[in-house]
Formats: structure tokens, C-alpha cells, sequence
């Protein structure tokens, strides 16, 4: 049965799409086998950032500056108990506050204030406090 469906297929195609599609699976496989990075599964690091702490929460990202670039939000536990900003491309912090506390949830990006622009919330639970940033 799949071997009559198969032929049933051949026939109703056309011959010359037939060479075309044999002729782009050939191309890939040939691409593939000459450019062994292309089918790698090791990742490529792009940029490392040292945390002085534990970092617990997840971190987001969002373009909070409106220059067309993503920027990456997270905090830190309590030997270092800052929120980060930090730069997609590179890994350089764009900004820091320290909250002194226990930042072990993940930031929420959302416009709050309904200006137009991102704001970052995040809370604390060894202080009990919530903070609220402009993106």
C-alpha cells in the first residue's frame, strides 16, 4: 500500500520538480558534509558575565532603552544583592541597584505606569520589599 502511494506520488508530479527537489537535497547533504560547524551541537559562547552570587530567579530580557536591541534583567542573592541590566550583544551592565536583600524571583518587565516605556519589577524577600525601576 505505501509503495503504490509512493508511486502514486512520483507520477503525479511532475518530472523536472522531481530533479529539482533531488537536486536541492543533494546540494544540502553536500553542504553539510562540507561545513561540519553547520550540523554541530556545541553551542558558541558569545559573552560570560561573573556573578559574585547566587542568582535563584530567571532572567528576562526586553529592548527597555528602544534602540532595537534586547537588554537582559536578573538579580542576585545576598552576597552581592544587586539587579543587573545588562547589554545583549556584549555582557557590559548598562545598570545596577543594590536592593540588600534577597533577590530570589525572577524580574517582571512591564510597562506599569503606561508611559510608553518598560519598567522592571522586582521584589525581595529577606527585606520584604518591592521595587519598581524605569526600564
Amino acid at each position: 500500500m505505501i509503495y503504490m502511494n509512493i508511486i502514486l506520488y512520483i507520477n503525479c508530479l511532475k518530472i523536472d520538480k522531481l530533479i529539482i527537489m533531488f537536486k536541492n537535497v543533494l546540494f544540502l547533504i553536500l553542504l553539510l558534509l562540507a561545513n561540519p560547524s553547520l550540523w554541530s551541537t556545541s553551542p558558541t559562547v558569545l559573552w560570560s558575565f561573573d556573578l559574585k552570587a547566587p542568582s535563584f530567579g530567571n532572567a528576562c530580557s526586553a529592548d527597555l532603552d528602544d534602540d532595537g536591541k534586547l537588554e537582559i534583567v536578573f538579580s542576585t542573592y545576598t552576597n552581592d544583592g544587586y539587579i543587573y541590566v545588562l547589554n545583549s550583544e556584549d555582557g557590559s551592565v548598562l545598570w545596577k541597584y543594590n536592593t540588600n536583600g534577597c533577590n530570589d524571583a525572577a524580574p517582571l518587565i512591564i510597562d506599569v505606569d503606561r508611559d510608553g516605556q518598560l519598567d522592571i519589577i522586582l521584589r525581595t524577600s529577606c527585606s520584604n520589599m518591592m521595587y519598581c525601576f524605569n526600564g
